[in-house]
């Protein structure tokens, strides 16, 4: 009987799985299957998201591959040991080298010391107290009988009280969990996410491996491969550059923890020409304002509504998505928005006053930042690409062009530059003043004169377009070019 699922997506409960067998060649001992959670659920089955979740899982199973590939063998099997063992030292109670350094005797006296006749417990002493099992590990191994997988586990937990050299996580892959947890980084989010992606990239290039004095040598050669690997599509080095920062990042704290000796260097990557940044000239600006004062439907609406705060802040869709309900206050006296959370600067509180289609952001910003957060950065760039084309019939135009079109028109305008860097989230070098000023004047600017004058700069910045939407003009839409 046919599955009601597409290939590989299996249900268990309410909630759809992609499950694929990896390539015979790459079987391991413990693993067969790759199993990735959809997010969807099964009442879902036919919709053009779960579509979009098939092809996501089917480039995270290739990336898995890929990292089977050219990884050592041994890893895998070192990281399950290594990983069950932490474990189980996690349900005794007990840390990774607990007992490598212990305290001496009380009931040592002096004159013992100095006969050398110490009652001193050594550090194999309290490990073996700790964990008792061991006991029947070492007859084990003593009569020469086989030892098995928990056996292994009992033995490795042990040695990781008491060696420092097994107290580290014992795969470059385990590092790098490590790492994720103490800096909390959550591939359920979007930022998350990235983070794991570019992990998963590296590692399948340079492959996964046993820490051992050689490991240097093989980040290395990894780190060159993949900037070769990656150039040869034609990305741009600076995007490189950011790509591999986070795993250098995770393995030089791994090196500074555990006193590893590894000195990581990056490779020497080139800084590309930047494209040249498109803004829209000002017929283009008036026609995507009516554009998106003309959606009824309600995902061209919610799109629409992102468009709309983008062209007002100079903001990225990722920033819209971040709107708490709290920080939206379109009914108020000055209709103003507040993009608060993480931001890739600390130099960027948004305080946004709404000049333009405060009553249409009303009716359809939640669920512009809905789809925001039901989608990924792909797939807003493309929709927000295409709605400026259609508007437009400029194919040069990105949602990126929406930033630069409101710096453009801060500087034609002659609007004040610490109000415009409080709307813009513009870094405080950029506009020649200090970041300290920036956020001090941003503070300031919050309060409620701070948001008329803010107010007064942004009306100040798009006159030409409220002048365009208050009066109703209709800018042709040109026909979109193919």
């Amino acid at each position: 009987m046919a599955s009601r699922y597409p290939k590989y997506v299996r249900s268990h409960g309410q909630l759809l799985y992609y499950q694929r067998d990896y390539p015979t060649r790459l079987w391991m001992a413990s693993q067969k299957t790759w199993t990735y959670p959809l997010g969807v659920s099964s009442t879902d089955a036919a919709s053009a998201l779960l579509t979009r979740k098939i092809s996501e899982a089917t480039s995270l199973f290739e990336l898995a591959c890929k990292r089977l590939e050219n990884s050592d063998p041994n890893a895998y099997s070192a990281s399950e040991l290594d990983a069950a063992a932490a474990a189980f030292l996690r349900r005794k109670g007990l840390a990774p080298g607990e007992f490598i350094r212990v305290p001496l005797d009380p009931e040592t006296t002096r004159e013992e010391k100095q006969r050398g006749r110490q009652l001193q417990a050594y550090p194999e002493d309290y490990a073996l107290a700790a964990i008792p099992e061991m006991d029947d590990v070492i007859d084990k191994n003593h009569e020469g009988g086989q030892l098995t997988f928990n056996d292994k586990v009992v033995l490795h937990a042990y040695r990781k009280l008491i060696d420092k050299s097994k107290q580290a996580p014992q795969t470059l892959t385990l590092l790098w969990k490590e790492y994720a947890k103490d800096k909390g980084i959550d591939p359920k989010t979007r930022v998350g996410k990235r983070q794991q992606i570019w992990w998963d990239k590296f590692i399948s290039v340079a492959g996964d491996a046993i820490i051992s004095p050689e490991t240097t040598g093989h980040i290395h050669d990894g780190l060159d491969r993949y900037v070769e690997e990656r150039r040869s599509l034609g990305i741009k080095g600076q995007s490189i550059k950011r790509e591999i920062s986070q795993p250098v990042a995770a393995l030089r704290k791994a090196s500074r923890k555990y006193r590893l000796g590894w000195r990581i260097e990056t490779p020497d990557i080139s800084h590309d020409a930047v494209d040249v940044r498109e803004v829209l000239e000002h017929h283009e600006q008036k026609a995507v304002v009516q554009y998106c004062l003309s959606r009824t439907k309600r995902e061209e609406a919610a799109i629409a509504a992102v468009a709309l705060l983008m062209i007002q802040c100079g903001g990225m869709a990722s920033e819209v998505g971040r709107l708490e309900t709290d920080k939206i206050a379109l009914g108020a006296k000055i209709p103003h928005v507040v993009i608060a959370g993480k931001t890739k600067t600390k130099d960027r509180p948004r305080i946004v006053p709404i000049v333009i289609g405060v009553e249409f952001l009303q009716e359809h910003l939640d669920n512009g930042i809905k789809w925001i957060n039901g989608y990924s950065d792909s797939t807003h760039s493309t929709r927000l690409k295409s709605l400026a084309l259609k508007a437009t019939g400029n194919p040069k135009l990105t949602a990126h062009c929406f930033r630069h079109t409101f710096r453009a028109n801060a500087f034609a305008n002659s609007a004040d530059l610490s109000a415009a860097a409080t709307i813009g989230g513009w870094s405080g070098r950029q506009i020649g003043m200090s970041g300290v000023m920036l956020r001090y004047g941003s503070e300031g600017l919050s309060k409620s004169d701070g948001l008329k004058a803010l107010q007064r700069e942004s009306k100040k910045i798009h006159r030409h377009l409220m002048r365009s939407a208050e009066m109703g003009v209709v800018v042709p839409f040109p026909k979109a070019k193919a």
